[in-house]
C-alpha cells in the first residue's frame, strides 16, 4: 500500500490536514484563517514501559492507512504507525463531522510480539494551543459526578481525566 503525504479531513469552512511522512504531524486544525493548534502539537501520548510516546516519537513509521465514510457526513481515518518500540502498534483514528466544527479522536495500543509491555497512560488529544486567552469546557468522569460541566480559565497544562 502506498500512504500519501498527506490526510485531508478538512469541510465546509473546518480545516483538519495530517501529514503522514515519515509520521503523523499535524498541519492545520480549526477554522479557515482561525487555526486552533500548533504543528508542534503531539497529537496523541501512551506511556509504555516508563516511555512517553507521542505522533512525533523518532523511529515511528506509518504502516498502514484507512479513510472512509461511515455514515453520510461521518468520515472516519485511521493511521497505524509503527517501528518506536519493537512488535508495537499505535493506531491513531480521527472523525469529523461535515455538520459541526468538531472531531473525535482515540487511540489503540497493540502489541504484535511475544513481549509483555506495560501502558499506564493513554492521551487520546494532546495539542499545543497559538498564544491567547481560553477557557476549558468540559465534563467530569469521576464516578458519582460523571458529566457535571466544569468550567476554567486555561492558564496552564491541563490533563482532562475520565
Amino acid at each position: 500500500m502506498t500512504i500519501p503525504a498527506a490526510l485531508d479531513f478538512s469541510d465546509a469552512g473546518f480545516v483538519c490536514r495530517l501529514s503522514l511522512t515519515p509520521c503523523i504531524r499535524l498541519k492545520e486544525l480549526g477554522l479557515e484563517g482561525d487555526l486552533w493548534a500548533l504543528e508542534s502539537s503531539a497529537l496523541f501520548s501512551v506511556a509504555v514501559d516508563g516511555q512517553v510516546l507521542d505522533a512525533q516519537t523518532p523511529g515511528w513509521q506509518v504502516r498502514h492507512l484507512a479513510d472512509r465514510e461511515d455514515a453520510p457526513g461521518i468520515r472516519h481515518g485511521s493511521v497505524e504507525l509503527a517501528g518506536a518500540i519493537p512488535d508495537l502498534a499505535v493506531e491513531y483514528h480521527v472523525v469529523t463531522y461535515s455538520s459541526a466544527a468538531a472531531l473525535e479522536t482515540w487511540i489503540t495500543v497493540r502489541n504484535h510480539g511475544e513481549s509483555l509491555h506495560r501502558v499506564t497512560r493513554l492521551d487520546s488529544l494532546a495539542l499545543d494551543l497559538p498564544s491567547g486567552a481560553y477557557d476549558l469546557h468540559a465534563f467530569t468522569g469521576a464516578w458519582g459526578g460523571e458529566f457535571e460541566p466544569q468550567q476554567m480559565h486555561l492558564d496552564r497544562a491541563i490533563t482532562l481525566e475520565s
